[in-house]
């Protein structure tokens, strides 16, 4: 069922986002109504940072291996705003196609397969394109806890682009 999966794959991007700030202590808190394009808020000491996730299990990549996504431009424009109070970005969750290999328990751990990429969009330019925009992701933008405490030292030293 196409519908459920992807309600699957919705929270499956929650837990993966959840379990590595855990590891970075950062606290998220997760948006039920996603008016704004924004999915989940990171938050450490009262510096935050807004998420917008999507999950895919057939991740596109370009000639360089780059991950690439198709957003639409409605929330590309909410993202890339200057005006907003705070960074927003993309967080792109690759799956394995079958369900059943999304996780696995072991004796002591829990493992979530495969990787997360992210982007940020605030400050980047508009486009003319009319329905989606398709985005890639530096390779070293993998998404790891050592990257959610770069992304939130970004937000809180103040070197903000947003107003320029």
């Amino acid at each position: 069922m196409p519908g459920l999966e992807n309600q699957y794959k919705e929270w499956f991007s929650r837990a993966f986002l959840q379990a590595v700030t855990a590891k970075a202590g950062v606290a998220v808190e997760f948006i039920s109504n996603d008016v704004w394009g924004v999915d989940a808020t990171l938050i450490q000491a009262g510096d935050s940072v807004d998420i917008q996730l999507k999950a895919t299990a057939t991740l596109l990549r370009d000639s360089a291996g780059r991950p690439q996504f198709d957003l639409d431009v409605a929330t590309y424009d909410k993202l890339r705003a200057t005006s907003r109070h705070a960074y927003a970005y993309l967080v792109l969750v690759e799956v394995p196609e079958l369900r059943v290999d999304w996780v696995a328990h072991e004796p002591g751990r829990l493992l979530l397969a495969r990787e997360a990429y992210f982007l940020r969009l605030t400050g980047l330019p508009s486009t003319d394109n009319a329905s989606r925009l398709r985005l890639t992701f530096p390779l070293e933008n993998l998404l790891t806890a050592d990257a959610i405490e770069r992304i939130m030292l970004h937000s809180r030293t103040g070197r903000r682009e947003l107003k320029a």
